[in-house]
C-alpha cells in the first residue's frame, strides 16, 4: 500500500477526531495501521500508533493506549529516536502509566522526555511534557522539583492562553504549597486555579479545585469555609453527573470524613473515609489512597473522638449519600456486565457530540449526559444490556423508579424512561412516537443504537463505522429524521479524503 494511502487515512482520522467522532477516527487510523509494511517509513508508524494511543487515552482505555504508545516507541527506535516525536511518545507513555497508577514507571519516562526535548520544539508539546513531569514528581512527593516543572508549564500555557491547562498547573502548585505548609501561597494559587477554570466546562477540575480549597480551609481551622467549598464541589458534581469523575467523589468523601472526625461523629467519619479509600483505589491514585488510609486508620485506633460544635447541612449529607449510592449501583452494573463500561463512555461522549451539534444549552447538555450515565441502572435487576432486547423489557421503568428516590431532575427521569422509544412508535415502554418523545431520549436512542452497532461490527475488522451506520440507516424510521441527518452530516467526508 502506498504512503499516500496511509497519509489519507491519517488525515481523515484526524478530521474525525477533531470533531469528537472517536469511532470513525479509530476506524480510519486502524486502516492506516493495517497498511503499514516493513518498507513504510518509520515516521508513519510513529504517527499511526501515537494517534490511536491518544484516542484510547481520551476514552480512558489505558491498556490499549499503552499498547499503541509502546508501538510508537518501537517505530521511534527504527527512525533513530528523532525529537520531538520521541519526547511526545515518552510523554504519552508516562501519562498512560500515571492514569494506570504506576507512578514509578511514569517518572523516568517523563524526565527523559524533558531531557530530550529539543530547544526549538513546539511550545504546546514542551508545556505538556513539563506538566506531566511535574505531576509525576508530585506523586513522588519531590515537591521542589515538581514546582519548578509546573511553573515552567504554567508560563508556557499562559502564553498560549490555554486556560484549562493553566488551571491544572495552578491547582497542582497549590497542592505543593499546601503540602509544604505555605497555606497563604496555597490559597492564592488555588483561588487563581478556580478563576481560570470558571470559564471552561471541566467539571472534574472545577470540583478538584473546590475540594482542595476545602482541605486548605480545614488545615487553617476555618471549618465553615471548608464546608462551603466542599458543598460547592458537591453541587458541581451532582449537577453534572455525566461528567463525573470517581476521584473527585473520593476527595469529597475524604474532606467530609475529616470534618466529621473533628465533629466527633466516628461512625459517619469512618463511612466517608472508607468510601474515599475505595474510590481512590478504583482510580489507582495510590498517593491519595495512602493519605486517606492513614486518616482512616487513625480514626479506627481512636475509640473516643473529642467532638467540636460543627453544623453540616443535612441537604449536603443527603447529596453525598445519593452520589456514593449511585456510584455503587454503577459498580454493580459494571460487575454484572463488564463490557458495559466502554459502551457507557462512548454513549456519554456521543450524546455530548450530538447535543452540541443541535445547539443544546449547557444545562440541557449536562442533564442529557447525566441521563446517558444513569439510563441503565435498572439493569442490575433486569435481564440483558443490549438495546435490541424484546420490547417487553422493563429496565427503563425500573431505572426511572430507582432514580426517583435520589431526587434526580424530571428531565433526566424522562430521558431515562423513554430512551428506548422509537420515532415511529415501535419502541417501549409506552410506544410513544415523534415529538411526544423527549429530545434527550431521542438523542440517547440514536447514539446507543450506534454504539451497539459498532460493538457488533468491530469484531469483523476495519470498516466497522461504515457498517454500523448502514445498520442505523436500515432502520431510519426508528429515529428522529433531524437528529439522524445531523449525525450523518457530522460524519460527512465531503471536501476531505474519502476512504
Amino acid at each position: 500500500m502506498s504512503v499516500a494511502e496511509i497519509e489519507r487515512h491519517l488525515l481523515l482520522g484526524g478530521s474525525f477526531f477533531s470533531r469528537g467522532l472517536m469511532v470513525a477516527a479509530r476506524d480510519a487510523w486502524e486502516k492506516a495501521l493495517d497498511m503499514l509494511s516493513p518498507s513504510s517509513p518509520a515516521g508513519y508508524g510513529v504517527r499511526v500508533h501515537n494517534a490511536l494511543g491518544s484516542l484510547f487515552l481520551e476514552l480512558r482505555d489505558y491498556t490499549k493506549a499503552l499498547h499503541h504508545f509502546q508501538g510508537a516507541k518501537s517505530f521511534c527506535a527504527k527512525a533513530g529516536n528523532r525529537q520531538p516525536e520521541y519526547s511526545r511518545v515518552l510523554n504519552n507513555l508516562a501519562l498512560s502509566y500515571l492514569h494506570m497508577g504506576d507512578v514509578d514507571l511514569a517518572l523516568p519516562l517523563s524526565l527523559e522526555a524533558v531531557k530530550l526535548f529539543p530547544s526549538d520544539g513546539p511550545l504546546d508539546l514542551h508545556a505538556s511534557v513539563k506538566l506531566v513531569a511535574g505531576v509525576s514528581l508530585l506523586n513522588h512527593e519531590e515537591w521542589d522539583q515538581a514546582r519548578r516543572h509546573l511553573e515552567c508549564a504554567l508560563d508556557m500555557f499562559s502564553k498560549m492562553g490555554s486556560r484549562t491547562e493553566v488551571g491544572m498547573c495552578l491547582n497542582n502548585l497549590g497542592i505543593i504549597a499546601m503540602e509544604q505548609g505555605d497555606l497563604d501561597t496555597a490559597g492564592r494559587l488555588l483561588e487563581a486555579a478556580l478563576s481560570a477554570l470558571d470559564s471552561v466546562h471541566d467539571v472534574a477540575l472545577r470540583a478538584y479545585a473546590r475540594s482542595e480549597l476545602g482541605r486548605l480551609q480545614f488545615k487553617r481551622g476555618d471549618i465553615p469555609e471548608a464546608l462551603h467549598q466542599g458543598s460547592a464541589a458537591l453541587h458541581i458534581l451532582w449537577n453534572n453527573m455525566g461528567w463525573m469523575d470517581r476521584a473527585e467523589v473520593a476527595r469529597l468523601c475524604r474532606l467530609f470524613g475529616s470534618i466529621f472526625t473533628l465533629k466527633g461523629d466516628r461512625s459517619t467519619a469512618l463511612g466517608y473515609l472508607q468510601r474515599a479509600t475505595t474510590y481512590f483505589a478504583q482510580s489507582q491514585m495510590w498517593r491519595e489512597w495512602a493519605l486517606a488510609t492513614e486518616e482512616l486508620n487513625n480514626v479506627i485506633r481512636r475509640r473516643n473522638l473529642q467532638g467540636e460544635r460543627i453544623v453540616v447541612e443535612w441537604h449536603d449529607q443527603e447529596l453525598l449519600r445519593h452520589l456514593t449510592t449511585l456510584l455503587g449501583l454503577m459498580d454493580t452494573l459494571e460487575s454484572l456486565y463488564p463490557e458495559s463500561l466502554s459502551n457507557l463512555e462512548l454513549v456519554i461522549h456521543y450524546a455530548r457530540v450530538l447535543g452540541d451539534a443541535i445547539g443544546l444549552g449547557e444545562t440541557c447538555l449536562s442533564r442529557l449526559m447525566t441521563a446517558a450515565r444513569l439510563r441503565d441502572v435498572g439493569l442490575t435487576t433486569d435481564n440483558g444490556i443490549d438495546s435490541s432486547e424484546k420490547a417487553g423489557s422493563t429496565h427503563p421503568e425500573i431505572s426511572e423508579r430507582m432514580l426517583v428516590m435520589f431526587g434526580v431532575p424530571d428531565e433526566v427521569l424522562r430521558a431515562v424512561r423513554y430512551h428506548h422509544e422509537n420515532f415511529d412508535g415501535s419502541g417501549y415502554p409506552e410506544g410513544l412516537r415523534g415529538q411526544d418523545i423527549p429530545m434527550e431520549a431521542r438523542i440517547l436512542n440514536l447514539v446507543e443504537r450506534y454504539v451497539n452497532a459498532v460493538k457488533c461490527e468491530i469484531k469483523n475488522g476495519h470498516g466497522f463505522h461504515e457498517r454500523a451506520m448502514q445498520r442505523i440507516l436500515s432502520t431510519r424510521e426508528h429515529f428522529d429524521p433531524h437528529l439522524l441527518a445531523t449525525f450523518e452530516e457530522l460524519h460527512s467526508t465531503q471536501g476531505l479524503y474519502k476512504c
